[in-house]
């Protein structure tokens, strides 16, 4: 396409408009962080859960309040004091269904003779004669002790019910609210968690990290370009680019209906330092011809044929890098992926449409001056490294070496809350709640009986429900758990005149018949909807324990459901262990077999190219075998430093690979250009290498450079795919500039020898 004055001031006028529509629907993405989002896709166990909670209902539409009395006991009256009048105004809250509180709980007598009951409370904390008595009656309550009250009488939890499946513009009130409402009563210390407090601190971190970052890799890469080229056009003319190219790609996931999460947040800073690396290469031409003596014209139409296939094999490779993320299974993950590669596509066109025309307009202002020359410095430097290939061989053997040692170290684990930094207020709310009482993940077991003619509360399915319970708590310490027995144990002491010693499963009959017929007029009264079905044939058991991770969590599942299914044995019933904490974690543990496949997409695609362009599968060895080394470094690395393999970690590999091969592109197009001059393999790679290195070494600065601006996030995920990638990076720069010219003089010389010994 030969670009004139017209044509370019039409183009840029285009791209004006598609600019300022760009920008009005980028302002109206939504923000959002849906945990549900990491479900496994199609899969039965997703499913079986999502049927669970349409019959019980949800099991994380809770936020916990913890509240401490350093100085003193729980029991006193003025602390009580306070924390009912706290349990009184958090009802008047928006949202707020329940508040669980401890001087709201009651327990219900009943006698067994006169048949009248009553409710009584668990602490007079307006008697302060009875505190002694409450406390020892609160340690006997397990429903209690260790939950609502913590063992060292110095902390209590509020558990507020709210609205199920309220969405991220209602958390963020009620969580806003929910806080200010505590921290006005001055407690000495309080803690608050859950679901909706989790996804309002998110929803906040999205949005502020999201300008924070843009701007600093903006400011970074105005500084570097002025450093290297020391140009107005070649600041602004890549610079603009990008920003438009941002600009398009988040009105394009506005428009499809893409909200903005933890993952979609670090796709514009990834966009502006991948579309420069693309216009780097093209800058440099266009900046090298006017230098030359080239027209603006001129410079333009040479800057597109030399570097334009080069530019389209680059975006290919990149885009596939990202795409293949879409077989990872995990919804936000695979838009990351997506909405990344189209952006990428999208600063290609850019590149080929915006930026010739910025140059036919704007390139005459650039005056050709004498720069830093680097062409002695490559020149040298190849010379060195063709001396010096049996130490360069040496060392990459050794770096193997050891990356191999520390990639067989790296293990499948993660954390519910591992995704925020240690320091930051919400984990350590979730870390207290995890240390004080039962802690913060969530298990869900379903219940279900298989014989019509039989329900949950027969003796025989009861005896084995306590056995189930008594395997729980045993393997994975949990709290109290809310069960069929629990509600058979809560009656029989009812009946028993609310004493702890009653607190069991009755050996009479008759006592059993009677509990089961308040139990269903509870659930006729609809006060159990969420643990037990009206014809007593499914329930959920429902317990909290500490956030052990998943790979501790996977293999107590392992050494527990056997020991399940010998409990239930030819029992008509069955027993399965759900809930969002677990399909999180078989996410996890699918992921790395979902990765691999992308990588080795990305892996078939990129050896289509180099054989395209070479017609040589040594070559497309050759090729491979220095891009390959960054990612079994970043593997290296993570096992050396004990990081474990998860959702933040396990997309870096295709996201590395995607970007790093880049220059290895660049490098074989310009080395094809050379060969196809009639020169010869030694000298091809010499040239190559000297005219390729100056564009590789930049963009690899500003990759490191931008990627690096991740690092500062409060997502972990975010702040691991900057720091690992930037370091993937110079790995992968030092690959391309010292073992790529080595393989392929040492390909030469092995063809030498041949041809030596065939002569």
């Amino acid at each position: 396409m030969k670009f004139t004055r017209i044509k370019a001031k039409g183009i840029l006028a285009v791209c004006l408009v598609l600019a300022a529509f760009s920008i009005w629907r980028a302002i109206l993405v939504d923000y959002n962080y849906d945990f549900e989002a990491f479900f496994p896709e199609n899969d039965q166990e997703t499913h079986f859960f999502q049927d669970f909670r349409k019959k019980f209902g949800p099991d994380n539409d809770f936020i916990l309040i913890g509240l401490s009395q350093t100085n003193g006991s729980i029991y006193d009256p003025e602390f009580l004091e306070k924390v009912n009048q706290l349990t009184d105004s958090l009802k008047s809250i928006r949202f707020v269904e329940e508040v669980n509180s401890p001087t709201s709980i009651r327990k219900f007598v009943r006698d067994p003779l006169m048949g009248f009951g009553v409710e009584l409370p668990y602490l007079r904390f307006e008697s302060p004669e009875f505190r002694a008595e409450d406390s020892i009656s609160i340690s006997q309550t397990p429903e209690y002790y260790g939950s609502m009250f913590s063992k060292d009488a110095h902390s209590v939890c509020l558990v507020v019910n709210h609205t199920p499946y309220i969405g991220d513009t209602a958390c963020g009130p009620l969580s806003n609210q929910v806080n200010a409402l505590v921290a006005s009563f001055n407690f000495d210390e309080y803690h608050v968690a859950g679901r909706c407090v989790g996804q309002a601190f998110y929803i906040d971190l999205i949005q502020g990290e999201l300008v924070l970052f843009l701007a600093i890799a903006f400011v970074l890469m105005v500084c570097i370009l002025f450093l290297m080229y020391r140009s107005w056009v070649a600041i602004m003319a890549p610079l603009s680019m990008v920003m438009l190219a941002v600009a398009i790609t988040l009105g394009f996931m506005e428009i499809t209906g893409k909200s903005m999460d933890v993952m979609a947040s670090a796709i514009p800073t990834i966009l502006v330092v991948v579309g420069l690396s693309v216009t780097i290469h093209s800058l440099t031409k266009f900046l090298k011809e006017r230098t030359n003596g080239a027209s603006v014209e001129e410079a333009t139409l040479l800057t597109l044929k030399n570097i334009g296939l080069a530019n389209l094999f680059t975006t290919m490779t990149t885009m596939v890098g990202f795409g293949s993320l879409a077989t990872s299974g995990i919804d936000p993950i695979s838009d990351f992926g997506l909405y990344t590669a189209a952006g990428v596509g999208i600063a290609y066109l850019l590149s080929l449409t915006y930026l010739p025309s910025f140059f036919i307009l704007f390139g005459h202002r650039f005056k050709p001056r004498k720069s830093v020359d680097w062409t002695w410095f490559f020149k040298g430097s190849i010379e060195r490294i063709l001396n010096n290939k049996r130490i360069i061989w040496l060392g990459a053997i050794a770096l193997v070496g050891l990356a191999l040692t520390g990639a067989i170290q790296v293990r499948e684990n993660t954390l519910l809350l591992e995704d925020l930094a240690r320091d930051s207020k919400i984990s350590r709310d979730f870390a207290f709640f995890g240390e004080q009482f039962q802690g913060t993940r969530p298990m869900e077991v379903a219940i279900q009986i298989t014989d019509t003619t039989l329900d949950l509360f027969e003796p025989e399915i009861l005896a084995k429900l306590q056995q189930i319970e008594d395997t729980l708590h045993a393997v994975y310490q949990t709290g109290f758990i809310f069960s069929p027995v629990a509600m058979v144990k809560i009656g029989n002491r009812a009946l028993s005149g609310g004493h702890s010693d009653g607190f069991q499963i009755p050996k009479s009959s008759s006592r059993l018949r009677q509990i089961v017929r308040e139990i269903r007029m509870l659930q006729r009264q609809g006060k159990l909807d969420a643990y037990l079905t009206q014809d007593f044939r499914s329930a959920r058991m429902k317990a909290l324990f500490k956030d052990i991770g998943s790979k501790k969590a996977f293999e107590l599942r392992q050494k527990t459901e056997p020991v399940l299914n010998e409990i239930i044995g030819n029992a008509p019933m069955q027993v399965t262990l759900t809930g969002t904490a677990e399909l999180i974690d078989k996410n996890n543990r699918n992921l790395a077999l979902n990765i691999g496949q992308g990588l080795l997409l990305s892996f078939a695609f990129i050896m289509g190219i180099v054989f395209f362009l070479f017609r040589s599968f040594k070559i497309v060895l050759i090729s491979l075998l220095p891009n390959f080394m960054p990612l079994l470094v970043l593997g290296g690395i993570m096992g050396w430093f004990g990081i474990s393999m998860k959702i933040s970690t396990a997309v870096l590999f295709t996201i590395a690979f995607g970007i790093a091969v880049d220059d290895t592109i660049h490098f074989l197009a310009q080395l094809r250009v050379q060969l196809k001059k009639g020169l010869p393999m030694s000298e091809a790679v010499r040239n190559a290498f000297v005219l390729s290195g100056k564009p590789i070494v930049i963009t690899s600065i500003i990759l490191c450079s931008g990627f690096l601006v991740l690092s500062l996030s409060s997502f972990m995920a975010t702040r691991l795919i900057g720091l690992l990638t930037a370091t993937v990076m110079v790995v992968a720069l030092l690959s391309d500039l010292l073992l790529l010219p080595t393989m392929f003089n040492t390909k030469l010389e092995a063809q030498e020898k041949d041809n030596q010994n065939n002569g």
